[in-house]
């Protein structure tokens, strides 16, 4: 997008392939510049050019820039103001216009911006400290943390927020790898599970399994940690077409999420662990579904008490209970809709 750097870049193939060039491009600073014969300065090397630009921000915007360069990706004006925030003096939408008004910042799509590579690489260049990165990691776990547990396992709303963010998710989970965050890290990836399941697809999914799969293999997890991490990866296993997953980590996320340290967490494992059993014992299935069930209830969850009496029903189809199944079937409508006292009727119903 910078016609300098096309016009450099062109300049090289003299002596360089296309695909030469190209490998080369992390040292693109140093490779784009004309050589001794060029007349005037300015425009003899992309560094200097942007330099020049660089040197002609007020300061509210050359501090912005910097901040926008932790983006990996696209961002719109309330993430900036998120990351920007006690840093920046005055409208932050001020400073990000004239950032845009120098083309420097590029506008993607309807309220959406995003850092030319060539310019991200720049500002990075000149961080003081590694505060922009950090501030891009705390705008998105605050976001996280703005949501309940029960959100992360079933807030349609949350897993499209953080598909549509992946790039940002991506560049946080590696941060707090190479900080040893590892709290913040298995919370990340369990606030994934939804999203693993439904949104991203399944390169995607296949891809952050992957890696949980390395995360667990390597890394010292407390068994709580450890559990999120095995759910998350149930709830991948179909997207990222990787039934071992399914069987193996089902019961390790029943056997090592901790009920005392999050009731949610654990009750979603529960029902998630009733799947290794559906098969072999139903009876077993069933009771951890109930069980699961009840302690999501006593802990405010709601939406995950029913999701559990809906594997309890899927469970109870399985099984060849259909009576069964359809009496519960028929007090999980009455939750959905959420008719009259229908809900209340049938919360007490499951819980007989």
């Amino acid at each position: 997008g910078l016609p300098l750097a096309l016009e450099l870049a062109g300049a090289q193939l003299r002596h360089l392939s296309p695909a030469q060039l190209r490998e080369r491009m992390d040292d693109r600073f140093g490779l784009l510049e004309r050589g001794r014969r060029s007349r005037g300065h300015r425009q003899e090397s992309l560094l200097r050019v942007l330099e020049d630009s660089h040197d002609m921000l007020v300061d509210e915007e050359r501090v912005l820039l910097g901040l926008l360069a932790a983006f990996p990706s696209t961002f719109d004006l309330d993430a900036v103001e998120a990351v920007a925030e006690g840093l920046v003096s005055g409208p932050v939408s001020r400073a990000l216009a004239g950032l845009v008004d120098r083309n420097l910042v590029v506008a993607d799509s309807p309220g959406r911006f995003r850092l030319l590579e060539t310019v991200k690489l720049f500002a990075r260049d000149r961080w003081p400290d590694d505060e922009p990165a950090e501030r891009h990691a705390r705008w998105l776990l605050d976001m996280l943390a703005a949501h309940s547990r029960e959100d992360w396992y079933v807030s349609n709303v949350l897993a499209t927020w953080l598909t549509g963010h992946y790039e940002d998710v991506v560049a946080v989970e590696d941060r707090l790898l190479g900080m040893g965050r590892l709290r913040e890290l298995a919370e990340l990836y369990s606030s994934l599970s939804l999203a693993m399941f439904v949104y991203l697809g399944n390169a995607r999914t296949l891809a952050v399994g992957e890696r949980i799969e390395s995360a667990l293999a390597e890394l010292e997890f407390t068994d709580h940690e450890r559990g999120l991490l095995h759910a998350a990866l149930v709830f991948g296993s179909v997207g990222g077409r990787r039934l071992d997953w399914l069987a193996e980590s089902s019961e390790q996320a029943l056997e090592l999420t901790d009920a005392t340290i999050d009731p949610v967490a654990h009750a979603h494992s529960m029902y998630l662990g009733s799947w290794g059993q559906a098969l072999r014992n139903t009876d077993r299935a069933l009771d951890l579904c109930v069980e699961a069930a009840r302690l999501a209830a006593d802990a405010g969850a709601d939406r995950i008490a029913a999701l559990a009496h809906t594997y309890r029903a899927l469970h109870l189809l399985v099984g060849g209970r259909l009576d069964e199944a359809r009496e519960l079937t028929e007090h999980l409508e009455a939750v959905v809709l959420g008719v009259g006292d229908g809900r209340d009727q049938a919360y007490g119903a499951f819980q007989a």
